[in-house]
């Protein structure tokens, strides 16, 4: 089952992170006061975790425009945009541990665009205006660019997490 299905009305639209989301992984940001006395593999793995919620409350958005999207059924848009299950979880964890440093640097610097984007689209989708979010999308965009990259090792392997 493949995780993003671009043949699908509109994807565009839906939400660029969701094509991103195999070469940047965008998180959510913890917050918390002890995160610095956490080990950046412990750090890392909490965010991949976040992350996961993240992009199904996204999915959740999207789908409520299921029939505008072409998709027979709620459950049907949420299988065609995106499914990570526990084993592209650890893909992605496992991924990232060969340089949890700059992993998280990068995560967390991507983190607040994930949550920005998502309270954006939740704000703006209008199921009868495909263009209606794209302002978030180019928002998420211009921060994502200002983010440092990951080794091409990495990316390589966030890949093959969904395939």
């Amino acid at each position: 089952m493949p995780a993003v299905n671009l043949d699908t009305p509109d994807m565009n639209t839906m939400h660029r992170s969701f094509s991103l989301l195999i070469a940047s992984l965008c998180l959510l940001s913890l917050g918390c006061n002890d995160s610095a006395a956490e080990p950046p593999d412990d750090r890392v793995s909490t965010l991949v975790d976040q992350q996961v919620e993240e992009l199904t409350e996204q999915v959740d958005i999207i789908c409520d425009c299921w029939e505008e999207r072409g998709f027979e059924s709620r459950t049907s848009c949420h299988n065609g945009i995106l499914v990570i299950g526990p084993a592209q979880v650890r893909c992605i964890k496992d991924a990232y541990a060969q340089d949890a440093d700059i992993a998280l640097d990068y995560l967390e610097c991507m983190v607040p665009l994930e949550r920005e984007y998502t309270e954006c689209v939740d704000e703006r989708l209008e199921c009868s205006d495909s263009s209606s979010e794209h302002v978030c999308s180019d928002d998420y965009d211009l921060g994502r660019d200002s983010c440092i990259g990951l080794p091409p090792k990495i990316t390589r392997d966030l890949f093959t997490c969904f395939e």
